[in-house]
């Protein structure tokens, strides 16, 4: 690896740690195994990146490296799960401009609230689904709880609870 910054690498440890990293995430639940060159090259750029910061009077360069790796590794990690769990998931940079009520500019970290979106739109769902639920008889939510549980109900009485979501005006929550 080149010199920067005054330090030089180990880049046969870089090299060895980056690839055992990278093959072992692109293992793991959510990525692909034919992934762990994209993975590699990410972390070795995020680790030359971070060579700048490295200070031999804090530790040794193996330990900078390992650190650097793990922690950028977690962070794909925790990046790519949270896609999995709300794929219509937007990312957005707290410094990005954006225009506030009156509009002006102003960082987006300045707002609480981004015009024209709504922060909690499942807690929505659950509030208007809970006190819906709460109307039908007893049968009917023991039917829904079964449904929860991944048991199945007799057709019948899923037309039933459909009609009066629906009737409630949930039918949004239907499709």
């Amino acid at each position: 690896m080149p010199e920067k910054a005054g330090s030089v690498m180990d880049t046969e440890y870089l090299n060895k740690v980056v690839r055992f990293k990278s093959v072992q995430m692109s293992r793991q639940k959510g990525f692909r195994k034919d992934e762990w060159e994209d993975i590699r090259q990410e972390l070795w750029l995020h680790v030359w990146k971070a060579i700048e910061k490295f200070d031999p009077s804090r530790s040794c360069e193996h330990t900078f490296i390992v650190r650097i790796v793990e922690h950028k590794a977690a962070s794909i990690i925790r990046h790519r799960r949270a896609a999995m769990r709300n794929p219509d998931r937007e990312e957005l940079s707290l410094q990005e401009e954006i225009r506030d009520g009156d509009g002006k500019k102003v960082r987006r970290s300045e707002t609480t609230v981004e015009l024209g979106r709504d922060p909690w739109p499942h807690a929505d769902i659950a509030h208007d689904l809970s006190a819906v639920i709460s109307d039908l008889p007893l049968d009917q939510r023991e039917a829904i709880e079964r449904l929860r549980l991944g048991e199945s109900i007799p057709k019948k009485q899923r037309l039933v609870i459909k009609k009066h979501l629906e009737d409630k005006g949930l039918d949004k929550y239907l499709e």
